[in-house]
């Protein structure tokens, strides 16, 4: 009896060994993440932040694959839903990604956001990637707020001096004299047809004003009388003085800008990038001074219009370890820093580094671009499922407004209706 409990004691003890043998092989099994993404982040993935990770994680190897961001959108979401063809991780759009988070198929970040890193990213872009039922679903990558960009040669030869100027009534006063003054050159561009492009555009001044279309459920703000305000100001800053009036990243737009006779370009952070690859004889004639203010007293608040989220598909081949890159990829200083900041002008949304930026005295193609950003905060804004729809509404009455067939308060008030009826908001 003796001997068959002997004989069961070492079978049992070689088949133990070989299952921790096995679940060892298993943890140090090769491990390929696919990322599906765009712009500068690939480069940054492939070239710095991926083989970082593997410095970290000796068996996993990281792949970005470029893809356009639309199209990307569209293929996620169908695999996201369906469970095929799913990539380990992806970025996407953050503005249009609220019908994206849904908590039963996208891995939750709230314990790395809110307990790990609390207070430490960007609180207004957590809200972006925040669900219905409160869980942070994606890490809120980069962000690109909103500055004025202004040509230096010009300024000078017209007599501006930019370092007087506080608020947009300035921006208009100075609009007003140079239009008067010097019919042939513009003051501000238009994007004509707007599309999202002005939409996103005539949100610079909406958010930094402090204002929202819709409130924190989601519905329209009904009569909204400032907003309003806001708007016939717009309109008034575009009609009132010489602007450029062209389809976006038109080459009349750039030949414009290139020939010396556009003053200010309001934009965001990754417009310097868009100037220097357009325009690199300009480099160091593009100057920038902070988003201006509503009012000498007004909060010190900015607009913001690009940024994305780092998500993780919980169907995806790797899912634990997709999840433990993007925390890497979203607070490592290389892939951020000399990646998005350095080539694309998106600064980190993971506030760290980005306090380290100033610091860091980083070249840029336009002057004062980081000087510009830093006295400024991004001021809350409410997105919605259904975002592309309000942008598609909202481009079109602005055009219709900016061609004369609408009063600026038609025009919100036929915004503000369609917004309700069409989308239920």
């Amino acid at each position: 009896m003796k001997k068959y409990v002997c004989i069961l004691l070492m079978v049992t003890l070689v088949f133990s060994i070989l299952a921790i043998q096995s679940v060892g092989a298993a943890a140090e099994k090769n491990i390929k993440l696919t990322f599906w993404g765009w712009g500068p982040q690939v480069d940054a993935i492939n070239n710095i932040a991926g083989p970082a990770f593997t410095e970290v994680h000796p068996n996993v190897t990281v792949e970005a694959i470029a893809m356009g961001p639309w199209d990307l959108m569209d293929k996620f979401y169908v695999s996201m839903v369906s469970g095929e063809g799913l990539p380990d991780c992806a970025q996407l759009v953050r503005r249009v990604m609220a019908k994206y988070l849904i908590s039963g198929l996208l891995y939750d970040f709230t314990d790395f956001v809110n307990i790990e890193h609390k207070g430490e990213f960007l609180e207004s872009s957590n809200k972006d990637v925040t669900s219905p039922d409160g869980k942070i679903l994606a890490v809120a990558y980069d962000y690109a707020p909103s500055v004025l960009y202004y040509n230096k040669e010009l300024a000078d030869d017209l007599g501006i001096n930019v370092d007087e100027i506080v608020t947009w009534d300035d921006i208009y006063n100075i609009g007003v004299k140079v239009s008067n003054e010097n019919p042939d050159i513009y003051v501000l561009p238009l994007a004509y047809p707007g599309g999202s492009w002005g939409t996103n555009f005539w949100r610079f001044f909406i958010q930094s004003s402090g204002l929202n279309i819709y409130d924190d459920e989601g519905k329209v703000i009904r009569d909204n009388k400032k907003l309003k305000e806001i708007n016939r100001f717009y309109y008034k800053l575009h009609t009132d003085v010489n602007v450029i009036k062209t389809p976006v990243n038109d080459p009349a737009f750039y030949d414009a800008i290139r020939e010396g006779k556009l003053l200010f370009l309001p934009g965001n952070t990754a417009r310097s990038a868009e100037i220097m690859q357009q325009a690199p004889e300009l480099k160091g004639k593009i100057g920038v001074i902070p988003w201006p203010l509503w009012s000498k007293d007004a909060p010190p608040l900015c607009g913001v219009w690009g940024g994305e989220g780092l998500v993780v598909p919980k169907k995806g081949p790797n899912a634990e370890m997709a999840a433990e890159f993007v925390k890497f990829l979203s607070t490592n200083e290389d892939a951020l820093i000399n990646g998005i900041w350095v080539i694309a002008g998106e600064l980190p949304s993971y506030q760290p580094l980005r306090e380290k930026i100033p610091e860091m005295r980083l070249e840029t193609f336009t002057t004062n671009l980081i000087e510009s950003v830093i006295v400024r905060e991004v001021s809350p804004w409410n997105f919605t499922s259904d975002w592309a729809q309000t942008e598609k509404i909202l481009g079109d009455n602005l055009d219709a407004m900016m061609v004369g067939n609408m009063t600026p308060d038609e025009m919100w008030d036929t915004t503000e209706a369609q917004l309700i009826k069409m989308l239920g908001r």
